[in-house]
This record gives C-alpha cells, sequence and structure tokens, in this order.
C-alpha cells in the first residue's frame, strides 16, 4: 500500500516546472536573508520548505533539523523531517518525528495519518488503527476526512476486521462520493 498525502513537485508539465521555479526563488531569496538573520529558525524552516518542494530532500532535512535546533518546539519542521524520512522509507525514524509533532501540536492530523502510515509499513496495523482514528477526529475538511477513512479502513482490513473496514468505506463514500479509493475497496470487500 502507498500513502501519498504530500507530493514534491517533479519534472514534468508546464505548471510543474512553474512551480519548481518559484520553489528555487523562494530558495534564493531565503538563503539572502539568512545571511542577516542567520539564528532565525523560521529562515531555515523557509529554506528547507523551498529545497523540499524543490525534491532537495537531503538540503531540506538538513535545514529542518537546524530549524529545530534554533527551535526544539518548531513542530512544522520536525512534520517536514519526518515526511521526508517516510519518503525514504525509514518509518521507525518518522514514527518518532511524527510523536515529537503530536507532542507538540497534539491535533496535528497529517501527523497522525503519516505517523499511521508509517505504522501500516511496519505491519503494526493495529497501532495504525489509533492514529487513523485520531486523524478522522481531528479533521473537519469532507474530502481529506474521506481519505482518512480510507486509510482507516484498509489499516482496518489489514488487521482482519473487514465489517470495521466496510463501515469506513461506506462513511468516506458518504463524505466524498466521488472517493474511487473507497469505492474500489467497499467493491473489493462486497466480492
Amino acid at each position: 500500500m502507498k500513502y501519498t498525502n504530500i507530493h514534491t513537485v517533479e519534472e514534468g508539465s508546464k505548471r510543474d516546472l512553474q512551480l519548481k521555479a518559484e520553489a528555487q526563488q523562494s530558495e534564493l531569496k531565503w538563503l539572502d536573508k539568512l545571511k542577516t538573520n542567520p539564528e532565525d529558525h523560521k529562515v531555515h524552516f523557509n529554506i528547507g520548505e523551498a529545497r523540499y518542494l524543490q525534491g532537495k530532500m537531503n538540503e531540506a532535512l538538513e535545514s529542518f533539523s537546524f530549524a529545530t535546533l534554533l527551535n526544539p518546539e518548531d513542530y512544522d519542521s520536525i512534520h517536514y523531517r519526518g515526511l521526508i524520512l517516510f519518503g525514504k522509507g525509514e518509518y521507525e525514524k518518522a514514527i518518532r518525528e511524527f510523536q515529537n509533532v503530536i507532542q507538540f501540536a497534539p491535533n496535528h492530523t497529517d501527523a497522525h495519518s503519516y505517523y499511521g502510515s508509517s505504522l501500516m509499513e511496519l505491519g503494526r496495523f493495529d497501532e495504525a488503527i489509533v492514529q487513523f482514528e485520531r486523524a478522522v477526529h481531528h479533521i473537519n475538511h469532507p474530502v481529506l476526512k474521506s481519505e482518512q477513512f480510507v486509510y482507516l479502513a484498509q489499516a482496518n482490513l489489514a488487521s482482519g476486521f473487514s465489517n470495521e473496514a466496510k463501515a469506513n468505506c461506506i462513511t468516506a463514500i458518504e463524505l466524498d462520493p466521488t472517493n474511487k479509493e473507497a469505492q474500489q475497496l467497499l467493491k473489493s470487500l462486497d466480492n
């Protein structure tokens, strides 16, 4: 199973190239500000975010790590570190980052979701269910909530709880009738 809640800008469409160029400009702007504000964790965060959007993951990780050295409670930088580690398949390390985010921001939906996804990748399905339930609880947007219900259904199914998986698929479809993943999973559960 693949979980892709966050995307980096990759080569391809004209819009992707435009976004990458904007991220490069942003990086240059923030690198210039770094000269006068080397101890400002927000500057390091913004450099990291620009690098992340360009797909420069190692450099982004370095920037986010420096931001958290300057401000250990900078949960946005910690969150991005978790995303990068998740993308590299370093799930145990990613889990620690998401746990730290949740320590500072208990209602951080994305941290709960990626924490759950990391647990899924490690085969720890029952623990993943708990994190997806928390993500569902903390989100209000119907389309995004629908996506979380699909993740929860996948975790339920992996744990052998097919009735719960089916109920979560139905809820996902009620929230977003266009959710193809929920429709396909529900169809496979009905067969």
